[in-house]
């Protein structure tokens, strides 16, 4: 069974080998996150969301209409696993937020890893 990750960041202590890893990052739209996500059960799949500051959590939740319980945990990436990055850009998110600040945004990524 494969795994689809969401995070909001991506590290090298992800990779089992990161030195026989290719790492390629490709700009996702909120539609192609929202499709994959929705179809898991039939990509054969489990979803571990991986992000750990509990605003921005909220507001990925928001974007994707779902109600994952967000976590920090370690992550280490297999072959055949799917991970998007849900990269917030702008100002530091003040506590409590529930909505994005004028000017932010959050971009996803999806992360293709190959050992």
């Amino acid at each position: 069974m494969k795994t689809i990750y969401l995070c909001n960041a991506f590290s090298i202590n992800m990779l089992k080998d990161f030195e026989k890893a290719t790492v390629i990052f490709h700009k996702a739209t909120l539609a192609e996150v929202k499709e994959i996500l929705n179809h898991a059960k039939q990509l054969d799949a489990k979803i571990v969301a991986s992000i750990g500051h509990k605003d921005l959590a909220n507001l990925v939740n928001q974007l994707l209409d779902r109600t994952d319980n967000h976590t920090r945990n370690d992550i280490i990436i297999d072959n055949n696993d799917i991970i998007f990055i849900a990269q917030y850009k702008g100002e530091r998110l003040p506590e409590g937020t529930t909505t994005l600040p004028e000017n932010s945004q959050i971009v996803f990524y999806s992360v293709e890893v190959d050992y």
